[in-house]
């Protein structure tokens, strides 16, 4: 942890620069929102009868989807394909069998503070270049999902890896983007807690030279306040007044 005498080299970021990453924030929710507009376009179909119980289960435990997925789009044989979902849960399914309401409450508050506070910290100067990658992209991470929440009651998530009977949870634009701004945090402390390392050992090294430094410049100034007698050479010849030599 840097000391108290370390400096802090933060200032607040401008309101054109806020501006800035807002306007990034709202490009990339747009994107998300777009592709799982797509998504559900082109990988899902709607129920003939309506399911009124999002995200319920029924007495077995079994959640019924409010679409019916279609065949997915293969990309890479095998390994990767674009299949729809329905994430009831958070991230990667994780919380998918959490009781509704408990959920909703969670990943609202969890989505306003996670952006709020990235925006709040941005604006006092927090970190720097990946911190800026890293407030826009959680923002809007946030924010899409919980659009999602919000007009669906749930996630749409379509972007699948698998190998074999191994696959990762099925995820989405969005998360890509949580995942980027966790790992650009991650980077940016790593990066400023050098910077601050850094620092202290020049100040430790300025005071360290120091001491070294005082003798000489106490000589100096011994010097430069000597009187010309002072300074006069041992051996130079004097002078006798006209009265003697006479």
């Amino acid at each position: 942890m840097p000391d108290s005498n370390t400096p802090d080299l933060r200032s607040k970021r401008s309101l054109a620069s806020v501006a800035a990453c807002l306007v990034a924030v709202a490009l990339l929710v747009a994107a998300d929102l777009g592709s799982k507009a797509w998504a559900t376009e082109h990988l899902s179909r709607a129920r003939f009868v309506p399911n009124t119980a999002v995200c319920q289960p029924d007495a077995s435990g079994y959640v019924t989807p409010a679409r019916v997925a279609v065949a997915p789009k293969i990309v890479v044989p095998s390994f990767f394909e674009l299949r729809y979902a329905e994430n009831c849960g958070a991230a990667f399914g994780i919380l998918n069998s959490t009781n509704s309401i408990y959920k909703k409450l969670l990943f609202v508050g969890a989505a306003l503070v996670a952006t709020a506070y990235m925006m709040v910290r941005y604006r006092q100067g927090q970190g720097g270049r990946w911190f800026v990658l890293a407030a826009a992209t959680v923002s809007a991470g946030a924010i899409g999902n919980l659009s999602d929440r919000a007009r669906l009651g749930y996630v749409v998530d379509f972007i699948r890896f698998y190998v074999g009977k191994w696959e990762y949870p099925t995820f989405n634009v969005a998360d890509v983007y949580i995942t980027v701004g966790v790992v650009a945090i991650l980077v940016d402390g790593f990066l400023e807690d050098r910077m601050l390392r850094r620092l202290e050992a020049a100040q430790r090294a300025q005071g360290d030279a120091a001491p070294s430094t005082a003798p000489s410049a106490v000589a100096d100034a011994d010097a430069a306040s000597a009187t010309p007698a002072e300074v006069a050479p041992a051996d130079a010849p004097t002078t006798t007044s006209g009265a003697t030599e006479a």
